[in-house]
């Protein structure tokens, strides 16, 4: 549905340098949107020196990806990058991946989109980290009543739809059978409240649920537009309804620009590059297992390069007790009176510290 989007590289990198972490990993999916992503970020990164410790394409078939497996999990348990992007379809082995991880307590800080803020089964976050992870999501105006909407949703509302009998068995604890999911009349309601306060996040609109907003509202715009198209021309007399081909229906929805009933641009041109807005949370997780989400920044792309970022620091925590963030660096900056030594075969960013020659002593500590 969206634009074809080519700035969540740049909007990535610029949180980096903004919290100085120049060694970071990545971990992306086998497919062309992960292969574009990674071109993206490493020449993002490439302008900024900053560099890739380690990229993990997971691959998408099963069995070759449980073959592949110890690969992955050396790639990411052998580094010392404490950063890790993450870059693909949550409904795939890159899923199993990150659970098979949890099982490991992998703890490192994920830099993702908002498709990867998931509550998996009993309460518990599918990218669970001590420092937290860092999400990007599209700017959204606020959908009326969809919140109102998620807190009122209730099984017994809808007695003929078992699937969501089934989501409220397994995500709100309820302790009844599978067999008596389909009316959860038993089920505590504070339950469900207790729920959706710790994890108020999931009563916010996602990427995935804006999309699908959207088709929805371009299916029955596009089926506007072609009536009307065809209004000139019918003639009443006839008898005959107007009728038309799907394939038409699909030339329209190709070019379709509109203004949907929130107020934003809808384009479903992707070769057309629009101007981006992201906001950036901050996900925590405490024992035993609440969830908060957090709003600490925006990026916008189509402010002047400086401005693009903006983080609102006093709301950044990293469950240490103070807001100075973890570092993730493949070595300490050299202090005055040292330079840069570049260590032979890897990456710019790593480098010893050497003394300086007589008479060339530097009063500057290096930044990365």
């Amino acid at each position: 549905m969206a634009s074809k989007d080519l700035s969540l590289a740049l909007a990535m990198v610029s949180l980096l340098v903004h919290f100085s972490w120049n060694w970071v990993g990545a971990v992306v999916s086998d497919d062309d949107p992960g292969y574009e992503f990674i071109l993206e970020l490493r020449r993002e990164m490439q302008r900024n020196n900053f560099c890739l410790a380690f990229v993990s394409i997971i691959v998408s078939d099963d069995n070759l990806f449980l073959k592949r497996y110890n690969i992955y999990y050396n790639q990411i348990k052998m580094s010392s990058a404490k950063v890790v992007i993450i870059y693909g379809d949550k409904d795939s082995p890159l899923q199993v991946n990150f659970r098979l991880w949890n099982l490991f307590d992998i703890q490192r800080i994920w830099v993702t989109t908002s498709q990867w803020d998931m509550i998996i089964n009993n309460g518990k976050f599918l990218l669970n980290s001590f420092y937290g992870t860092l999400s990007f999501s599209h700017h959204y105006s606020e959908l009326s009543g969809f919140k109102t909407f998620i807190q009122t949703a209730y099984p017994s509302n809808y007695s003929d739809d078992f699937s969501l009998g089934i989501l409220w068995w397994v995500y709100f604890n309820c302790s009844l059978s599978l067999s008596e999911c389909k009316d959860l009349q038993n089920c505590p309601k504070e339950n469900i409240f207790r729920w959706l306060f710790r994890h108020h996040f999931e009563m916010s609109l996602s990427d995935t649920t804006y999309d699908l907003y959207n088709s929805m509202y371009a299916v029955a715009y596009t089926l506007q537009q072609m009536l009307l198209k065809q209004a000139d021309t019918w003639q009443i007399d006839d008898g005959k309804e107007p009728e038309f081909d799907s394939w038409q229906m699909l030339s329209f929805l190709r070019n379709i620009q509109f203004i949907n009933p929130v107020g934003d641009k809808v384009n479903l041109n992707h070769e057309e590059k629009l101007d981006t807005k992201y906001e950036i949370h901050q996900t925590l997780t405490f024992l035993p297992n609440p969830v908060f989400k957090l709003k600490i920044g925006t990026f916008s792309q189509n402010l002047s390069h400086g401005r693009q970022l903006y983080m609102l620091k006093e709301m950044i925590e990293w469950n240490t007790g103070h807001q100075q963030s973890p570092t993730s660096v493949c070595s300490i900056p050299c202090s005055p009176g040292f330079r840069k030594s570049p260590q032979l075969g890897k990456p710019v960013c790593c480098f010893d510290c050497t003394p300086c020659p007589e008479n060339e002593i530097s009063n500057m500590t290096s930044k990365y």
